[in-house]
This record gives structure tokens, C-alpha cells and sequence, in this order.
């Protein structure tokens, strides 16, 4: 059970990627049947974050998310971006 008096951190990973902004698209998916993966584009990502404070390093690939730590490789590019928000 939340405790809604306490702070909540929901996490949706790949749950709004399936989502269709699309009549056309979603016409397709139901004449297919395959479940569509559409990332959500870095302004996309920020439009959810809207109304909150956005903790550095902002909305970036999802491989950037974490601190770089001694010895660490560089993170390898992907095309999947996130970011945190917190109510002010």
C-alpha cells in the first residue's frame, strides 16, 4: 500500500512508450496486433515533468542518468531518454 503522505516515486519504464498520439497508428496497431514501441522524444519526456523541479543532469539518455564514478567506461549512446522530477 502508498503511503500518499510520504513521498512517491512512480516509475513508468517502457509503459508510455506504447502509447499512440496517432488515429492513423493506432488503426495499424489494431489491424496488427502487435503492441508498437514509440520512445518518447527528450521534449516529450520534459512535457511529463512539467510543474515539477528537474534534478540535474535534466532529461538525458537514460544511460546518463547515473554519477560517473573513477574508472568507469563512458556510457554507450541510446535513443531512450529520462528524468527526474521533484514537487518543489
Amino acid at each position: 500500500m502508498l503511503d500518499l503522505e510520504r513521498p512517491v516515486g512512480p516509475m513508468l519504464m517502457g509503459v508510455l512508450d506504447h502509447v499512440q498520439e496517432n488515429v492513423q497508428a493506432q488503426d495499424e496497431y489494431n489491424e496488427g496486433g502487435a503492441i508498437p514501441y514509440i520512445p518518447p522524444s527528450p521534449a516529450r519526456i520534459a512535457g511529463y515533468l512539467e510543474g515539477l523541479e528537474l534534478v540535474d543532469p535534466g532529461v538525458v539518455p537514460v544511460t546518463r542518468r547515473r554519477p560517473t564514478v573513477a574508472g568507469d567506461t563512458e556510457p554507450t549512446e541510446v535513443d531512450q531518454y529520462g528524468g527526474v522530477g521533484r514537487k518543489a
